[in-house]
């Protein structure tokens, strides 16, 4: 399944008030590397998950 595939599926199965920050699905995770369904690499930065 693709992006798209998920995120339409995600707005069929959940209530209109749930946020979502990322337009990706995460397939895999090693260290700072988060492979998505699509095979498209992100790296995470550590900065990025402060709150």
């Amino acid at each position: 399944m693709s992006n798209n595939e998920f995120h339409q599926r995600r707005l069929s199965a959940t209530p209109r008030g749930v946020g979502v920050m990322c337009n990706f699905f995460a397939q895999s995770a090693e260290n700072a590397t988060l492979k998505d369904v699509e095979g498209n690499e992100y790296i995470i930065s550590p900065q990025a998950l402060r709150c």
